[in-house]
């Protein structure tokens, strides 16, 4: 493959697979989100979520469309910030960058965004750094 192609793939995600199921549980402690800000957040009970953090690192298929997209989304927004660093920050990096002011977001914190569940708001964020990074 031409260098610049291979630049510009993704690295796969270890958190989610090609049909959708996604690590509930390795995701969430990836990013630092705890399960009493995530029942908050997801607006599901305690039990359900208890349920998915108990398949920790397997892959589960979420039956509520939201809270499936909530995740797939998150995990875009993670495969994005490591792409823009190539891989190479640590788990306590990647946790200080969602909880840190950023200046593109007006000095909110990622990590009120993913509360909020605006998580689209942060993938559009991390392209268009991606895009200005690659000269487009």
């Amino acid at each position: 493959m031409h260098p610049t192609l291979e630049k510009s793939l993704l690295v796969p995600s270890r958190f989610s697979d090609e049909r959708g199921r996604v690590d509930v549980a390795g995701l969430a402690e990836e990013i630092g989100l705890d399960q009493a800000t995530l029942v908050k957040t997801l607006g599901t009970s305690r039990q359900t979520l208890s349920h998915q953090f108990g398949k920790a690192g397997r892959f589960t298929a979420l039956r509520n469309r939201e809270q499936r997209e909530f995740w797939i989304k998150l995990d875009r927004v993670l495969t994005l910030l490591q792409a823009l660093t190539d891989g190479e920050r640590s788990q306590e990096e990647i946790r200080r960058w969602f909880r840190s002011p950023n200046r593109a977001l007006a000095t909110e914190r990622p990590i009120d965004l993913v509360q909020r569940r605006e998580l689209e708001r942060l993938i559009q964020l991390l392209m268009d750094v991606l895009n200005a990074g690659q000269g487009g």
